[in-house]
């Protein structure tokens, strides 16, 4: 992916909705693998943590180290 993280969270947070769905796409191997309960795939955990993740960017204040 040629975004870096910081961009696609600096967009997310100001609402672009393309960088919001690259972001959730960055993730999406992750979300997908934590989405199983008793062995099989749970669409609304899965939307669930998708929506999570997106109110923690909103919430989240990012401060560069430099």
């Amino acid at each position: 992916m040629g975004d870096n993280l910081e961009a696609l969270y600096m967009g997310s947070k100001n609402g672009d909705k393309s960088d919001m769905y690259k972001l959730i796409q960055a993730f999406d191997k992750d979300l997908k693998k934590r989405s199983y309960i008793g062995g099989r795939f749970n669409e609304d955990l899965y939307q669930e943590m998708c929506i999570k993740l997106l109110k923690c960017i909103k919430k989240f204040e990012y401060r560069s180290a430099s």
